[in-house]
């Protein structure tokens, strides 16, 4: 008996992709403006905006880079089928980092730094992420279009 994986739509795993990193986002999001509105307001304040200009610069200098490298690697592989591979729509290395990424989260959330500056670490993150995930829609909608 032969083993299969489970397959999808090119244009499926780009929007699973693009609902993943904004649902991670926008978590991200709304965890980092709660703990900033909980702040004194001006460190909650100077700690959100260097947070989105943190995340700004990693949408576009670090997470679009990821993203355009995913949207390559999903019409690079098996170019011939229609269907791939469901967890194809990134590196089997980003599985490993996204697990890290998490377990770092936790362990920061254990450690007595003030919340506002992990609000702004948060921030970055989420911001990055969900700015990221827009390609993946505009890619989607061009090749429906």
């Amino acid at each position: 008996m032969r083993m299969t994986h489970p397959t999808a739509k090119r244009t499926t795993l780009l929007v699973t992709a693009g609902l993943l990193w904004t649902i991670v986002g926008i978590g991200l999001i709304a965890v980092a403006i709660f703990w900033l509105i909980t702040a004194e307001f001006v460190w909650g304040l100077v700690t959100g905006l260097g947070g989105i200009l943190l995340g700004y610069l990693k949408y576009r200098f670090m997470f679009s880079r990821i993203v355009r490298s995913n949207i390559d690697r999903v019409y690079a592989l098996s170019p011939e089928k229609e269907r791939i591979c469901v967890f194809a729509f990134q590196a089997w290395s980003s599985y490993l980092i996204a697990l890290v990424m998490m377990s770092v989260g936790m362990i920061l959330r254990q450690l007595p730094i003030p919340r506002p500056c992990l609000a702004s670490l948060y921030l970055a993150i989420g911001l990055g992420l969900f700015l990221s995930s827009l390609k993946y829609y505009r890619q989607t909608a061009r090749l429906s279009a």
